[in-house]
């Protein structure tokens, strides 16, 4: 599951679960709940280091406000259906962070 991170002071956002706007050294908060909308996809069977677990599809996603990204997923979706980011539990904050401070180190 993806969570988005935003500033609030310099309306910033943020994929990566840290703490502080690393612009204005503000804390981060978690996004709410959105919806979005495929706008391509594409099924990935080439395994790779960060991704060994085959096949996986790869949306390209469109925000309300007109914001385009990127999400893994390992369910298909079909071009045009609604795709909705639900906020994360406590724990897997956590151990998000945890992972994400241990790849830094590396």
């Amino acid at each position: 599951m993806m969570v988005f991170y935003f500033c609030k002071k310099c309306k910033r956002k943020w994929w990566h679960p840290i703490e502080r706007c690393p612009y204005c050294f503000e804390r981060l908060s978690e996004a709410e709940s959105k919806n979005y909308k495929v706008i391509a996809k594409a099924k990935v069977f080439i395994p790779t280091l960060l991704h060994p677990k085959t096949p996986y599809y790869v949306l390209a996603l469109e925000g309300e406000k007109g914001e385009r990204f990127i999400f893994k997923s390992k369910k298909e979706k079909k071009v045009g259906e609604n795709f909705e980011i639900k906020k994360r539990k406590e724990k897997e904050k956590e151990k998000e962070k945890e992972i994400f401070k241990k790849n830094i180190k590396n």
